[in-house]
């Protein structure tokens, strides 16, 4: 199940992201989850860290029910997909995503999904408002004690001088 969403303010450094998934079925279960997230492309384009994994998700009856990956520490672009993979289900339950009509703050198309066959990623448009699969990251603005990469290049050209002015005087 993935999606493809553009995201809004400034915090782009990743701590944990949630689902919200449901069972439609009485009976009770476990599966393991797996989520990665991908650069926007068309529609998917390179991978971004990951796969988080959390294993034994308890599976309740008849019920909507969150599961957060956690310890992400996932730097991200404004635009990308996310894809969440089920496996070892347990129990005769009938599991999916919930969907919400828009995301917030940041957008995404609620008439395309983004769908993962044998042979790669394609874009599925549904025509109708199908909504978008429920998504809540926990985000921080990046840290300024991490140098941005002219910044990084100006200091060391600095540096080599400032290193070559004191082995010209000392040969002296």
């Amino acid at each position: 199940m993935e999606d493809s969403i553009t995201l809004g303010g400034t915090d782009r450094l990743l701590n944990s992201a949630t689902v919200q998934f449901y069972n439609v079925f009485d009976a009770i279960g476990t599966f393991t989850a797996t989520m990665n997230f991908y650069e926007a492309g068309l529609p998917v384009g390179a991978p971004i860290g990951g796969p988080y994994i959390v294993n034994d998700i308890d599976i309740p009856g008849v019920d909507s029910f969150n599961v957060t990956f956690t310890n992400l520490n996932l730097l991200v672009p404004d635009s990308l997909v996310f894809v969440v993979g089920i496996s070892k289900v347990t129990g005769n339950v009938n599991l999916g995503l919930n969907a919400y009509t828009a995301p917030s703050p940041g957008s995404s198309d609620d008439t395309a999904i983004v769908i993962n066959e044998s042979s790669g990623f394609s874009t599925g448009f549904t025509g109708t408002c199908e909504g978008n699969l429920y998504l809540l990251l926990d985000a921080d603005t990046p840290s300024t004690g991490v140098p941005e990469p002219c910044t990084v290049t100006l200091v060391s050209g600095a540096l080599i001088g400032v290193l070559a002015i004191a082995r010209k005087r000392n040969a002296s």
